[in-house]
């Protein structure tokens, strides 16, 4: 295996997994993905499959990191390459697949391979990633329920004869999402499941992971959408934004673009609140879409929390062509929490992905200038785009109070 160039040296990479550490995580996605995602399509994969299984791996390897496995001084890249092949391997054996036979093994690929979990430990690992997944699309009420099973299975007070009527129903609403059959279930639960919804670092994993993700998907090209004249002001804007980036007068002296955000910054407390007083104002009709009200209730429960990640990562799972109804509205609050995170790029992505702006209207222009204002705040040089972002908000608004508000960001800047 050929070690692609890494930034870091491998105990290094061992402390960000172990400790979840962000800047860490997206390295290993710089640096591994593209490669390990080839390594699996040579073995038989699809690119999708790659795509899953280093995801699956990553997740794996900053569990077996917190554990003290494997020895630092394994190097990172192969045994991350062969625990995410390993991983895809036992998936295709499970769904009956052919595979290609796998080349002989070098003599460091057979110590990777040597220090990679066993089958069974491997498959827990799949089946937790399973569960948790399946646990955010619940119902609030069964999730909630669910949770406090977990927490009591956790500490072996839980078993069948306990369970009241809510939870059972709960249970078995949870286990035919997950497609296990009724006898999978003991007294006290697969362990798989009840460490899923208990393992706080198995969590901040699996959010960490999902949030790379979802930037790389942010990037990618979301095809066709219907056009509005909104559609392309914002679009104009964006580009006319992006053009100012290099003008910038170093002579100006001006109030910190720090200041500046930190005054104007005012997210709303609730997700579940700022939609309802959204919906009390919107004069056209908007249709309430089961699946999306309860992964919304999800995502306030954590951003009341301020779990922004985690937040983040239920988003992220109503994004797509699979949850068109959820798409705006989805995109919308994960712009806002792009701000929460420190993370202002992402949500200028996010505005400028939404399919259907003329919902939004000025709320759109008005965190777009707060996103340019904190790009300021970490690159001074961006000041001035900064000042034509929040000249436009305060242009398109019609409500005298954030016109007063931009106006006097404009000045501020301006000095």
């Amino acid at each position: 295996m050929t070690d692609p160039t890494a930034s870091f040296p491998n105990e290094q990479y061992f402390e960000g997994l172990r400790t979840i550490d962000a800047g860490a995580i997206q390295n290993l996605y710089t640096a591994f993905r593209r490669p390990i995602i080839r390594a699996v399509e040579a073995a038989g994969g699809s690119r999708a499959d790659g795509s899953t299984f280093f995801r699956v791996a990553l997740i794996h390897a900053s569990t077996l990191a917190r554990d003290g496995q494997p020895d630092t001084s394994i190097a990172v890249f192969p045994w991350l390459q062969t625990l995410a092949i390993c991983h895809f391997r036992d998936w295709a054996t499970e769904k009956n697949l052919e595979l290609p036979a796998p080349p002989p093994l070098s003599e460091a690929e057979t110590a990777c391979l040597m220090a990679v979990p066993s089958t069974e430990a491997r498959l827990e690992c799949r089946q937790r990633i399973r569960a948790k997944k399946q646990f955010s699309r619940l119902e609030s009420g069964c999730r909630k329920t669910i949770q406090a099973w977990a927490q009591d299975a956790a500490l072996g007070i839980s078993d069948a004869q306990q369970r009241n009527t809510t939870t059972a129903t709960c249970l078995e609403k949870y286990r035919k999402s997950l497609g296990e059959p009724a006898d999978a279930w003991p007294n006290l639960a697969p362990a798989w499941a009840v460490t899923a919804l208990t393992d706080t670092h198995f969590q901040q994993a699996l959010a960490a992971v999902d949030a790379v993700e979802g930037r790389l998907s942010m990037g990618q090209s979301s095809g066709e959408r219907r056009e509005s004249k909104v559609t392309r002001n914002v679009m104009m804007a964006l580009i006319l934004l992006v053009a100012a980036y290099g003008i910038w007068d170093f002579f100006s002296v001006s109030t910190s673009p720090k200041a500046v955000y930190a005054e104007n910054f005012k997210p709303p407390t609730s997700i579940m609140a700022d939609r309802a007083d959204r919906f009390a104002r919107d004069t056209s009709p908007m249709t309430r879409v089961e699946t999306c009200e309860q992964l919304f209730e999800t995502a306030d429960e954590t951003y009341q929390r301020q779990d922004y990640r985690e937040t983040a990562a239920v988003l992220y799972t109503m994004i797509g062509s699979d949850m068109e109804d959820c798409n705006s509205e989805a995109l919308y609050y994960l712009a806002i929490v792009g701000l929460q995170l420190n993370e202002p790029e992402l949500t200028v992505q996010c505005l400028a992905k939404i399919p259907d702006l003329d919902r939004f209207g000025e709320d759109l222009y008005w965190y777009q200038a707060l996103a340019f204002v904190k790009i300021a705040e970490q690159n001074p040089a961006r000041r001035d785009i900064a000042r034509r972002a929040v000249e436009r908000a305060r242009s398109n608004t019609e409500v005298p109070e954030r016109r007063s508000q931009a106006a006097k960001m404009l000045e501020q800047l301006a000095r």
